[in-house]
């Protein structure tokens, strides 16, 4: 799994940084923000957000950058516990039409960042890890008008740290502008 997960990023990164002459014609790009929803095995995250921007290099092939953050507080008896889950990655992001709904692929890679805080009786402890993170997903931006519309996606969220893979999916929705 990890191997694969490997090529895969390699492999898109490198078709990504491939010469674009169409790049002197005009790249088109766009913004996005709004709520995420991130699910582990056992775990949900409801509270949420996300930030995408991007540009296209021709009709089809283009590159975007995110970042998003999931936070969830639990309290048992004495204990409070905060959680937070922090992304940013870029990569190639493979489109298909222009038109009023526009479906994508893409394959972001980056890092992330994981944050717990425990209290006790006013007491905390914290704890932070950094990792290395995979993000392929697929998503639609259905335009409203020429210029503004809904952005919604599914992202699968492969964090690597201290030699473990998490295993994520993370669903997205917002808003798009595009120029």
């Amino acid at each position: 799994m990890t191997r694969t997960l490997v090529l895969i990023a390699a492999g898109t990164v490198a078709l990504a940084l491939a010469p674009a002459p169409v790049i002197a014609q005009g790249a088109k790009g766009d913004v996005a923000g709004g709520y995420a929803y991130l699910h582990e095995k056992g775990l949900s995250v409801p509270a949420g957000w996300f930030a995408s921007a991007g540009g296209r290099l021709n009709d089809w092939i283009g590159i975007a950058g995110a970042v998003s953050g999931h936070y969830k507080t639990e309290t048992a008896g004495l204990v409070e516990t905060k959680a937070s889950i922090h992304t940013f990655v870029a990569g190639p992001r493979f489109t298909a039409g222009r038109g009023r709904v526009v479906p994508y692929y893409q394959v972001l890679v980056g890092a992330a960042r994981v944050g717990a805080k425990a209290t006790v009786a006013g007491r905390s402890n914290s704890v932070t890890q950094n990792g290395f993170d995979i993000q392929p997903g697929l998503g639609l931006d259905l335009m409203g008008t020429r210029a503004l519309g809904i952005r919604v996606g599914i992202n699968g969220d492969y964090i690597r740290s201290d030699g473990e893979w998490a295993k994520e999916f993370q669903f997205i929705a917002g808003a798009v502008a595009r120029w």
